[in-house]
């Protein structure tokens, strides 16, 4: 072929995959009978991992899958006869869906300030682990004698809240979640405590 597929779209389908598409060659550009299309793509930082998908002659679409979630990648397109391969299409970026955080806040304390106020920090989730454009966090409290928890968001990159008024004396559990478009991540491990004092324990 002497010419690369026309009308090369790409747009992603979900966090792990992208649906590419393309116009057929215009009649007298196969030079030969139409054997199929590749469709290569990479990551953008990372050029030296390239991967063809082949699809048959009579098709203008293919669904890449297995990518990498939040990643953008670059795509093009090319048609083969047996004889050769014809030039690449122009590249194309899209970009894999966000999806939910792989990973909980760490690092969770308590600071009891005083007999109705507490202190909640953590350790904020690594960048690499958030899958998405990062939204805050949820920090979900409850008394340890109730199943229905109470929830704030912090929708900054702080890691640290105020819990209050709260009744003194009373045991809690509080556990803490990121979040992306999403929405929340696994939570951290809980940690119990009163205006009396702390302790954690594993779910």
């Amino acid at each position: 072929p002497d010419l690369a597929p026309p009308n090369v779209r790409v747009v992603n389908q979900s966090s792990t995959s992208l649906l590419v598409t393309w116009d057929p060659l215009p009649a007298g550009h196969t030079r030969g009978v139409l054997a199929g299309y590749r469709v290569w793509y990479r990551a953008l930082k990372n050029s030296d991992d390239e991967r063809a998908a082949v699809v048959p002659p009579g098709r203008g679409d293919v669904i890449i899958r297995d990518l990498r979630v939040f990643t953008v990648y670059v795509v093009q397109v090319e048609a083969f006869t047996g004889a050769g391969t014809g030039p690449r299409s122009e590249p194309y970026r899209a970009s894999t869906d966000e999806d939910l955080p792989v990973s909980a806040p760490f690092n969770i304390t308590v600071e009891p300030v005083n007999s109705t106020v507490a202190v909640i920090k953590w350790s904020g989730v690594p960048r690499q682990h958030l899958n998405g454009f990062f939204g805050g966090y949820h920090v979900s409290y409850r008394r340890l004698t109730e199943y229905v928890s109470c929830d704030m968001s912090v929708h900054t990159s702080c890691t640290q809240v105020v819990l209050g008024p709260i009744e003194p004396g009373v045991e809690y559990k509080v556990q803490v979640s990121a979040l992306t478009g999403r929405g929340d991540g696994p939570r951290s491990e809980a940690v119990m405590f009163s205006t009396k004092g702390v302790m954690t324990i594993r779910d």
